[in-house]
């Protein structure tokens, strides 16, 4: 007996529950209720795939509808398959239709409660398919690629050499001339580095990611004419005001939506549905803050806190980098037109993915019931691996030789992080995390 009580006592929590004995088990049965894991010490491991819904009005749209789904996919492929003009295009369109379906329905939800699980099933169903595509192009020659990519799309402008713009044609410091180089991808460029901030939430390593991108810009633009840029571009348009101005507005927005306060907290009507509510403004009001967060949360990185971390948070900086370096290379190398809709599509998806990944690197980081990376950060680190060594077999051979100054450059900046590597690691080996 007091072998089995210590195995038991040894088994006693499995999965993130807490084991139940026979009298609780007959409990259970008898109220026909499933536990639900709830925020404390009964909370699942990972729970950071699949988030527990706690605010839900309407039942019946968190509820699965497995055969509803299985009836309405079947009417679907047999009606398109026997009313529609047979082509590859029509199967390949009805592969994807079934594998969105089946990712709807069994693909994890991620760590957010809004707007609903099954929207970020899509998400990750759609960074699935994304990847198998980058697959396919990569499996091809570099020629193959871009001629596949012209047929798959139907678009005859693409896989085809285009000139590449430069920014330093006019160097100037002129009115006119600083206005001349003022084109929608001002903007374009603020929003993105507002979209980072609201979702890193940290002004530091914001910044470091500012400065970092610029000097890719500089040491790249050898082989990337879209990068050579004029002082005043770099400096007063692109570091100050579409960066700097960018990252503050989103640590703004950002800390408006901070839970920080309870009145502020209530401010969305957490726990009343849109039946609640007898004004058909309320309604619509209540349905418009489903499509937003329930609230933001500080996020602190800490990248000097320990050792571990150090090295943590900079494979989020490579991943980061790498994240913007790519739509550059695919976009050059694939002879992509920078007007092309496939490099605004590329933008909105990797909006979703890196909002889910971001936050699941980060609770991983920081939180103990998080043992391994999220299934988002997983294809995220796919996707970006993949799109790297696609851009890699596309480069033209031979590749244009670095010049002396970068190598001047990247041998004392490799110098340089050698030596902070090195006093990171003799005054942080000791440190443990809390």
């Amino acid at each position: 007996n007091s072998q089995i009580s210590i195995m038991s006592a040894k088994n006693k929590t499995r999965n993130g529950y807490k084991s139940k004995s026979k009298k609780d088990n007959k409990q259970g049965n008898s109220n026909n209720k499933s536990p639900i894991p709830q925020e404390g010490p009964t909370q699942p491991i990972n729970w950071h795939d699949n988030a527990v819904v706690t605010d839900i009005h309407v039942p019946w749209l968190y509820e699965a509808h497995s055969v509803l789904l299985l009836i309405i996919v079947l009417f679907v492929i047999f009606y398109c398959a026997f009313t529609m003009e047979g082509s590859l295009q029509l199967g390949i369109k009805l592969v994807i239709f079934l594998f969105m379906a089946i990712g709807c329905l069994v693909f994890p939800a991620g760590p957010f409660e809004r707007p609903h699980p099954i929207f970020w099933r899509f998400i990750f169903s759609i960074s699935v398919l994304y990847a198998c595509f980058l697959l396919l192009l990569l499996s091809q020659s570099p020629d193959g690629a871009r001629i596949l990519l012209r047929k798959l799309f139907n678009d005859e402008s693409l896989g085809y050499p285009l000139p590449e713009k430069s920014y330093a044609v006019d160097c100037r410091f002129r009115f006119d001339v600083i206005w001349s180089c003022c084109d929608r991808f001002i903007l374009a460029h603020f929003l993105g580095w507002a979209i980072k901030s609201a979702v890193v939430r940290d002004r530091s390593l914001c910044w470091v990611l500012s400065v970092l991108w610029e000097v890719i810009e500089l040491a790249t633009k050898y082989f990337i004419p879209n990068f050579a840029e004029c002082w005043w571009d770099q400096l007063i348009l692109d570091v100050l005001l579409c960066n700097g101005l960018g990252i503050e507005c989103g640590l703004l927005f950002a800390r408006i939506w901070y839970n920080d306060d309870e009145r502020r907290y209530r401010r969305d009507w957490f726990g009343q549905g849109m039946y609640d509510f007898g004004s058909v403004c309320l309604k619509f009001k209540r349905l418009f803050i489903q499509l937003t967060p329930t609230s933001l949360t500080p996020m602190y990185w800490q990248p000097l806190s320990t050792l571990t971390r150090f090295f943590q948070i900079q494979l989020f900086i490579i991943c980061a980098v790498f994240l913007d370096l790519n739509a550059f290379l695919l976009k050059l190398f694939l002879y992509i037109p920078t007007e092309h809709p496939l490099n605004i599509l590329r933008l909105v998806l990797f909006l979703f993915f890196l909002t889910v990944s971001c936050k699941q690197y980060y609770l991983y980081l920081t939180n103990e019931k998080c043992r391994k990376i999220g299934s988002q950060v997983w294809m995220f680190f796919v996707i970006l691996v993949l799109e790297l060594g696609l851009s890699y077999k596309c480069a033209p051979s031979p590749f244009p030789e670095m010049p002396y100054i970068n190598k001047v450059c990247f041998s004392i900046g490799g110098i340089a992080y050698l030596a902070f590597t090195y006093v990171m690691f003799r005054d942080l080996k000791h440190v443990k995390a809390d």
